[in-house]
This record gives C-alpha cells, structure tokens and sequence, in this order.
C-alpha cells in the first residue's frame, strides 16, 4: 500500500484556514443576531409610542417580528393593542388569522372590530372551529361578524352549531346574520325567506335584499328577481367622489347580480358603475323569465 505524506506546513496552512473561517462566521453570526435584536426593540417601541413607523417596520422584518407583537397584544394599553395587531396582519406570517381569530376575544371594542375586517380576507378552514367559538362571544358585532364568515367558509358541518346560536340569540341582527349563513350552506327555507324579500321589501329596501342572495350565491333564485327589475329606486353611489351624487337603480343591482350568477347571459356589457336601459332591462327580464320554462 501506498502511503501519501503531508507536509507539516500544509496542515498548518489548512489550519489556519478553517480557523479564520470559523472565527469570521462567529463573527458574522453574532452581528446578524445584534442587528436583529435592534430591529425587534425599535418596532418594539415604535408600537408603544403609537408611531407609524412601526407598521413599516413589522412589514419589513415580516414573521421574526410576531414573538415581540405577540407580548405586545397582552399590553394593558388598547391602543398599544390595536397596532400590535395590525403590525401582525402585515407580517403575513401563516399564525395570522389565527391570532386574529384569538383577539375577537379582546377586551377593547375597537381591537375586537380590527380583527374581524382582517379576517374577512383570510378566511379558511383552518379558522372554522375558532370563528365557531366566537358565535357565543359577548360582542353582538363579533358573533354576527363571525356568523357571515362561516358561510363563506362554505362547510356544512358548521350547520349545527349555527342552528345551536340561532335558537338562542337575542340580537334580531345577529340573528339575520345567522340565517344568511345558513341559507348560504343550504338552508331552504332560509334562502326562501330572505328570496321572498324581493316581492314584500323591508324598511332597508329591495337593494338590501339583492346584496343578501349575492351573499347566498345560489343562482336558482335568479327567477325570483323579476320584481327587482321593475324597481327604478336608488340603490347605491356611482358618481365621482367630487362631484355629485349619481345613484344606480336597484334593477341596475339586479342586473349585475344575473351577471354573477351566469356566464354573460346578456347581449350587452355589465359593470356595476352602469345604468342600464330600459331596452336592457327587458332583455333581463327576458333571460329571467326563460329560467322559468
């Protein structure tokens, strides 16, 4: 066997080398771990003393920054709360909506109300059980808040608990909330009463009843808009913020809704900023009447 001899001084030379290596990645290392504790106690204060700062800062630093906002949402200060909060929302680290869905229990209304308009853009299963828990919360804004988003969630098995809320709930509002759900996972005799709407209007109006079957997404209630599209009342501001008020009519809010619910079933273009004519109405109220054929 063949025997390779190494020098003394290679192995000194080699040594050295990992040495210096090792010492400067140390050195590396440590910095980094400096720079980023400076990073996490100036976001840290930039939260306590309410500074807009601190909103760039958590988008910037991103997911190392949620244990410091975590502490921070325990500060007896709402406000202090309040942007801790939104500092997580922008971190868009993947325990947002659940720690958005565990400050639904917050002490302070307005920290409760900034987490539920989170929500409603991250919504997903993954949150069901904890948006369930929150149906029996002491804030009627957050249990009919939470109502809406299970149905979007568009699971059945949350049919039960809703049921469960709804045959205690107090609240007429929350209460409404609760049956949109339902009627949107499927409830029949829901989606019949809010459809019904259309023929005896409430106070809020027909437009209000448009916006609730958009919200149930079903398209077989498409028939039932007919009354809708002889209805010419204002329904919702088209005009320009500087200028005057424009309004669409509830039968132009009927007509976007078809539009929804069926792939271009119309000869002319829609969008919701449109008045439509009276020679497009009827089209409408043609394509609606075939649906009943």
């Amino acid at each position: 066997m063949k025997f390779v001899r190494v020098s003394t001084w290679y192995l000194l030379v080699l040594t050295l080398v990992v040495a210096v290596h090792i010492a400067c990645g140390g050195r590396d290392q440590q910095r980094s771990r400096g720079e980023h504790k400076v990073e996490l106690d100036s976001l840290r204060k930039a939260v306590l003393e309410d500074s807009d700062d601190a909103l760039l800062q958590a988008e910037e630093i991103g997911s190392p920054a949620m244990p410091v906002l975590l502490e921070l949402l325990k500060n007896e200060n709402p406000e202090t709360r309040e942007l801790a909060l939104s500092c997580v929302v922008l971190t868009d680290d993947e325990s947002v909506p659940t720690v958005l869905v565990e400050a639904l229990w917050d002490k302070d209304a307005q920290v409760r109300a900034s987490a539920l308009q989170s929500i409603r853009s991250r919504i997903s299963s993954a949150i069901l059980q904890g948006l369930i828990a929150n149906l029996s919360n002491t804030d009627a804004v957050v249990r009919g808040g939470v109502a809406r988003l299970i149905g979007r969630i568009d699971d059945a098995s949350a049919m039960k608990p809703l049921r469960k809320q709804l045959d205690q709930e107090d609240d007429a509002n929350v209460g409404k909330q609760i049956k949109l759900a339902m009627a949107r996972l499927g409830d029949e005799e829901f989606k019949n009463e809010f459809a019904s709407q259309i023929d005896t209007p409430p106070l809020e109006g027909r437009y209000d009843v448009i916006l609730a079957l958009e919200y149930i997404s079903d398209k077989r209630l498409a028939s039932r808009l007919l009354p809708a599209l002889a209805d010419t009342s204002d329904a919702y501001d088209i005009g320009h913020p500087e200028a005057d008020p424009e309004f669409a009519r509830v039968c132009d809010a009927a007509i976007n809704l078809i539009a929804v619910w069926y792939d271009r079933p119309f000869s002319f273009e829609t969008d919701e900023f449109l008045i439509y004519s009276e020679g497009q109405v009827k089209e409408a109220e043609r394509f609606i009447r075939s649906l009943e054929k």
